[in-house]
């Protein structure tokens, strides 16, 4: 039996999880830093998410925003997905002839279309 391939396989795992947990750790700490700015709470809480998702939701939970807001917020976050995750996903897809412009146009698109969406669902319910 090779096990080149197999090895090549876990070699190749490792170094992708490294990568995007290389990805993770720049963005939080970025984050780190815009809490650290003379901003209003309102933008670091929407530049936090937009910048990495996992600490922008965790932000906005211990948030004493009106829970329309949270929940717009949450959605539009998760729809988006965060800086971090299109640097992840463009690492990810390198070298293989894919748009990451045609990608970030379509994130922003179906980011305002499911904004739009809770908009409304936020006018009928909370």
């Amino acid at each position: 039996m090779n096990f080149k391939i197999i090895d090549a396989g876990i070699m190749n795992g490792f170094e992708t999880l490294a990568r995007l947990g290389g990805y993770i750790m720049l963005f939080s700490m970025i984050v780190s830093i815009l809490n650290k700015l003379p901003i209003p709470d309102a933008a670091i809480l929407v530049l936090t998410g937009i910048t990495e998702i996992t600490n922008g939701i965790s932000q906005l939970s211990g948030s004493p925003a009106d829970p329309a807001f949270k929940f717009l917020l949450a959605v539009g976050f998760t729809a988006f997905g965060g800086l971090s995750g299109i640097a992840q996903t463009s690492s990810m897809v390198k070298g293989t002839g894919l748009s990451m412009r045609k990608y970030c146009l379509v994130k922003s698109a179906l980011t305002a279309i499911t904004l739009c969406f809770a908009w409304i669902f936020v006018q009928t319910c909370f």
